[in-house]
């Protein structure tokens, strides 16, 4: 025993980490993990039990360091008994709550919860844990898999895969694109059917109900910054000098860059090279690391930004969830406002970037590398090496085109 602490020195059983008066979805969002590690390396989940007067004694969320999970646990007759629900950011905690009361019932009645899950078949949630652990997915990935299941599949998780048909699919898609549209339901859809193929591998089921399934024409968003507005935006986006307009320098940043929304509000100054005058995307959505040339006004502009945080460039505001910028939606609606252009996202801020390289005569697998996007054949994949003079040479050209000097 440690003299001091009065704790065992090398206990290393999970342990309550700020244990809140009660579980909220609020908590579970944004709770992050603590690590703990046992003497051989192996992270040890922190856990929290659902007390307060709403809560249940016998369910437990596990932090880890890449999920959080419920579980239900009890003694039964002396004997631990614990099982898992499922995904705490797919599952609301009400749910979770109502699953545990099931399984009490069920302990009751003599039946193990084990046992239980295994009788009623696998569920979609158990496809969807199964999916998470598979494979490392980008984290605006997982984010969209997330919200397919908290929001559009709010229903389904406890659904028996081999009991959803064709039928059941179908109304589910129809339903969703009046509320949500074309574009979100597609990727539902999708969604569902990369499960569906999870359940023929498991030999869950032998055909995948979404298979016969048509999905409807997304039609490309065509966006883009009209080229008189350019210089407009630019300056805009500028008249803020303040340290704190962030909001104002990331879209700058992302115009003159092509980069992708959460490439540039995660960058932290580990990835920027002054001396070799090099910038480093190390995740990026093809799950390449990404290194660009620093041009003339990048180079300005992060020199402008060193020193307000040490690890972003893009730092949020004191007491915000996020310790780097978010989309600034709503700053980037009033810039489009004030300067009379139809609302713009920061997405299409990447696809001006692209549309104004190839009116310069920029090549496209030099766009492609700007871009950070894979060539789509053996040539530009393989054998194509991109010079990074080449690329500062076209960064430099599309930011003086961007500030006036149009190119015949």
């Amino acid at each position: 025993m440690d003299k001091h602490t009065n704790v065992a020195e090398h206990d290393f059983r999970p342990k309550v980490v700020d244990q809140p008066e009660s579980l909220s979805k609020r908590f579970i969002e944004t709770v992050r993990y603590v690590e703990r590690l046992t003497p051989s390396g192996v992270a040890i989940p922190n856990t929290y039990h659902d007390s307060g007067k709403s809560g249940h004694k016998n369910l437990k969320l596990k932090v880890y360091p890449d999920s959080k999970v419920w579980y239900f646990q009890k003694k039964h007759h002396g004997k631990p008994i614990r099982t898992k629900i499922g995904d705490a950011l797919s599952i609301p905690i009400q749910i979770a709550r109502d699953q545990c009361s099931e399984y009490i019932t069920s302990l009751e009645t003599g039946v193990n919860p084990k046992d239980q899950k295994k009788a009623r078949g696998v569920t979609l949630q158990d496809l969807y844990d199964k999916k998470v652990k598979l494979k490392k997915y980008a984290d605006n990935t997982r984010r969209d898999f997330d919200t397919c299941m908290r929001l559009y599949l709010k229903g389904w998780t406890h659904k028996v895969w081999k009991d959803i048909t064709i039928t059941d699919i179908a109304a589910l898609y129809r339903t969703m694109k009046e509320k949500h549209g074309v574009a979100r339901s597609n990727m539902c859809i999708k969604f569902l059917h990369s499960l569906g193929a999870i359940a023929i591998d498991e030999d869950v089921c032998s055909k995948n109900p979404c298979r016969r399934l048509t999905l409807d024409r997304v039609n490309p968003k065509m966006r883009i910054i009209p080229k008189q507005f350019l210089r407009t935006f630019l300056l805009a986006v500028r008249e803020l000098k303040h340290k704190t307009n962030m909001n104002g320098r990331f879209l700058e940043f992302a115009l003159i860059t092509g980069c992708r929304r959460d490439e540039g509000l995660t960058l932290q100054w580990e990835n920027v090279d002054f001396e070799n005058r090099l910038l480093t995307f190390p995740q990026t959505k093809n799950g390449d690391a990404r290194t660009l040339p620093l041009s003339k006004r990048m180079m300005e502009l992060l020199r402008e930004l060193e020193g307000l945080n040490p690890q972003y460039v893009f730092p949020s505001r004191q007491g915000s969830k996020t310790p780097h910028l978010v989309e600034p939606k709503n700053f980037l609606k009033g810039i489009c406002k004030k300067i009379g252009i139809d609302h713009i996202s920061p997405h299409d801020l990447r696809r001006t970037f692209a549309t104004n390289l190839a009116f310069l005569g920029c090549g496209d697998s030099t766009i492609k590398a700007l871009k950070g996007e894979k060539g789509a054949d053996v040539l530009n994949l393989h054998y194509v090496q991109q010079d990074k003079d080449k690329l500062k040479m076209w960064l430099d050209r599309h930011y003086e085109y961007c500030m006036g000097e149009h190119y015949a």
